[in-house]
């Protein structure tokens, strides 16, 4: 059994017959020029315990980066089966980020982290496109905040690394979860320690 399958298991495992079906309201990703909200398509259902501090998921949700008044798609985030916990662990069974039509207008591709070349192509990444860094994914992302106010769950993903260099920045993702109708269980709150965010990254010339 891999390690993303046994996490997956230990969480399924400690949720609890207290555990509350939450809905994902809101992702917020923070750039370099301020907050947006993405658009939000979920066929996920989220269940969480508040006394262990767990979330896990079954189902996929996309979040999708648009802008404009022509809502131009930049990338969106396509995560599937979704788990964090209050003790910083994150995992889920899939990720994939699906590149916009965006990134080809400024030469780029956002998803794959990288520039195109001087022939003007898209070539995934080779021949003579420029490299950044390594492509977007989950795994570049830690657990900054996980705060739950027996309501209402907010989960603020993060980079490790501030310094690392890419295409379109994302400086944190902000996840919002309700209980809906459910009645707070104001005996039930999970605060764990915060880790300090860096200052923001300097923009990337040329960055779109």
């Amino acid at each position: 059994m891999n390690k993303i399958a046994l996490y997956l298991l230990l969480l399924t495992v400690s949720i609890t017959a207290n555990a509350l079906e939450l809905m994902l309201d809101r992702v917020v990703i923070n750039t370099n020029r301020g907050e947006a909200e993405l658009n939000v398509n979920s066929r996920a259902t989220f269940d969480f315990d508040p006394e262990s501090g767990v979330l896990t998921s079954s189902g996929t949700w996309v979040a999708e980066d648009r802008m404009g008044p022509d809502r131009l798609y930049r990338f969106g985030h396509k995560v599937e089966d979704f788990a964090v916990g209050a003790d910083g662990n994150h995992t889920a069974r899939s990720y994939e980020c699906v590149e916009g039509t965006f990134g080809p207008i400024m030469i780029a591709n956002i998803c794959g982290n990288y520039r195109f070349g001087p022939n003007m192509l898209d070539d995934g990444g080779l021949v003579d496109d420029i490299v950044v860094g390594e492509p977007k994914s989950l795994d570049r992302l830690e657990v900054s905040l996980f705060g739950w106010d027996g309501s209402t769950l907010t989960v603020i993903l993060s980079p490790k690394d501030f310094s690392r260099t890419e295409v379109y920045p994302e400086l944190s993702l902000t996840l919002t979860f309700s209980a809906g109708d459910e009645p707070p269980d104001t005996d039930a709150a999970v605060s764990p320690p915060v880790s300090p965010q860096p200052p923001a990254a300097p923009d990337p010339a040329g960055s779109p």
